[in-house]
């Protein structure tokens, strides 16, 4: 089985290819346009021939979660109505989405417990709510990156890589009884 897993944004797709359920090879390809057109454009053009060249079976890609923007959200499907068309142009022919907080929680990264959120607002007094959440985000992006680096024995630093990979782990686990 060729599968891809991916963690895509309206600037990048980060993904992780596995083959018979190892890791062949990851990074993270950058979306180039000045509009959620032409960048659409860039990920069809892209993504066709990247499934064509490896040779894509299936992908698992994250779903886009809810934003209190309509715009934001509008975006984000576009580019996911691209990226999952582009796909299967290039002869991807299975699709599963999964939730962030799914693929996530089954490798133990949680939202921050209370007490860790205290400990975050006494380490950094009278700051913002929003400064707290940036930070709290930032601190599960940083236990995913190194969640993925013990568990291939890597080195990456791109959060969106290790999101990725993140998601081939919780599919492979899950597809093989695991979790």
């Amino acid at each position: 089985m060729r599968l891809i897993t991916i963690d895509a944004s309206t600037k990048s797709v980060a993904f992780g290819i596995f083959i018979d359920g190892r890791l062949e090879k990851y990074g993270k390809i950058n979306i180039q346009g000045k509009d959620i057109y032409e960048k659409c454009a860039n990920t069809a053009h892209t993504l066709t021939s990247f499934a064509r060249l490896y040779q894509i079976e299936k992908a698992i890609i994250e779903k886009p979660v809810y934003v209190n923007s309509p715009q934001v959200m509008m975006m984000l499907s576009i580019a996911q109505g691209a990226l999952i068309g582009a796909l299967a142009v290039g002869g991807v022919r299975k699709f599963e989405g999964v939730v962030p907080v799914q693929w996530a929680s089954s490798l133990s990264i949680n939202p921050l417990t209370k007490a860790e959120k205290g400990a975050l607002m006494k380490s950094h007094p009278g700051k913002s709510p929003s400064y707290y959440k940036g930070l709290a985000r930032t601190m599960r992006k940083q236990r995913v990156i190194d969640y993925v680096n013990d568990y291939f024995s890597l080195s990456i630093t791109d959060d969106d890589v290790a999101d990725a990979l993140g998601i081939g782990i919780y599919y492979l686990r899950r597809s093989s009884g695991v979790l």
